[in-house]
C-alpha cells in the first residue's frame, strides 16, 4: 500500500472513534504536550473509515469487553512524568 502523509490524531484518555483514510497504518501513540495522540501513515486519496481506540490504565480493569477477550491490537505504552501509566489499543 502506498502512503503519502503522516497524520496526527488526538484521542481521549478513555475511548475514541477516529475517522482516518482506509488502510492507514498506526505508528505510535504518545503525549504531545498534555494531549494523548496517535500518529499514522495514510494515503490521503483513500476514503475515510472509522476506527476505535481505547486506553487501559495499569493496575485497573480493562476498559471494555473486547480487550478482556483479546480483541485489541497493542499500539503503545504511555508514561507521564507524574507516574501515570496507560496502554493504547485499537479494537479489532
Amino acid at each position: 500500500m502506498k502512503f503519502d502523509a503522516i497524520y496526527k490524531y488526538p484521542i481521549g484518555w478513555d475511548k475514541a472513534d477516529i475517522e482516518m483514510p482506509s488502510g492507514a497504518q498506526v505508528l505510535t501513540a504518545q503525549l504531545n504536550g498534555d494531549t494523548l495522540c496517535l500518529w499514522a501513515k495514510v494515503n490521503t486519496k483513500n476514503p475515510p473509515e472509522k476506527r476505535r481506540f481505547v486506553v487501559a490504565t495499569t493496575g485497573e480493569g480493562l476498559p471494555c469487553v473486547e480487550l478482556e477477550y483479546g480483541y485489541g491490537n497493542f499500539i503503545a505504552t504511555i508514561q507521564e512524568s507524574s507516574g501515570y501509566v496507560c496502554h493504547v489499543f485499537e479494537l479489532t
